[in-house]
């Protein structure tokens, strides 16, 4: 999308890729965008303490930002001065302090929906503000400018409070800490398929500081999730802000 509105793009991919179906993709995304560049990021690989007990996730998540700190270094191998970073939600902690150091806008990209963005956004103030509530006593979830939340679909990890809970100690909390410094988020979302959500969000109801929103249409799913169907009103539906 950046690469259509004549923007230099260059992707910066984590390295080695293990997985035969994903270096697959890489490899015929990038004949499909010649223009596109591609840095590979060799993250560091020490293992934590508790390594045996992660799951595979946390362990890449734990490694990527353990690493993060190394990105200046490559980034300074570039051609051209970098305008701005584009970059998932798992590095919105670490990655933010090093933009703020090297004067480089910072976009954070949601891959999920605007009320499960919403959420998680509002999940500090749930856990600070009536920790015993959010945990035990409540059929439904409160956000301001939101449809009650029903229980059920909290997953149950986020009710978890206890120190060895990576997800909600290790990535949640870190990250949604980090959101009012990112320069905006690029959403998976847009206003017709989500007006009520969407329209709480811009209009700074859920919370007053989160950063600019950008709802850029529903993400072209991966070549693996082609396979559960996609509704073609979806890919049919257009986003304002969309590129």
């Amino acid at each position: 999308m950046l690469e259509s509105r004549n923007c230099i793009v260059t992707l910066i991919s984590t390295q080695p890729t293990v997985c035969i179906k994903e270096s697959a993709s890489f490899a015929s995304f990038f004949s499909g965008h010649p223009n596109i560049k591609r840095l590979k990021f060799q993250i560091l690989n020490e293992k934590s303490p508790d390594f045996m007990s992660e799951n595979a996730f946390i362990t890449q998540f734990k490694a990527i930002n353990r690493s993060v700190h190394l990105l200046p270094s490559l980034l300074s191998s570039l051609p051209q001065p970098v305008s701005a970073i584009f970059s998932d939600f798992i590095v919105a902690a670490s990655l933010a302090q090093i933009t703020a150091s090297l004067g480089i806008p910072n976009f954070t990209v949601s891959t999920t929906c605007a009320r499960c963005y919403s959420t998680v956004a509002y999940l500090l103030m749930l856990l600070f503000n009536t920790p015993a509530k959010f945990k035990n006593g409540f059929d439904e979830i409160q956000i301001p400018g939101l449809a009650p939340l029903p229980k059920p679909i909290i997953p149950p990890s986020w009710l978890d409070e206890s120190p060895s809970n990576r997800l909600v100690t290790d990535y949640l909390i870190p990250n949604a800490q980090s959101l009012p410094k990112v320069d905006g988020v690029l959403l998976n979302s847009f206003n017709w398929f989500e007006p009520e959500n969407i329209t709480a969000l811009l209009g700074q109801r859920v919370l007053s500081n989160l950063p600019p929103l950008y709802p850029i249409d529903a993400f072209e799913p991966h070549e693996l999730e082609k396979s559960h169907g996609l509704p073609g009103w979806m890919t049919k539906q257009r986003s304002p802000y969309c590129m």
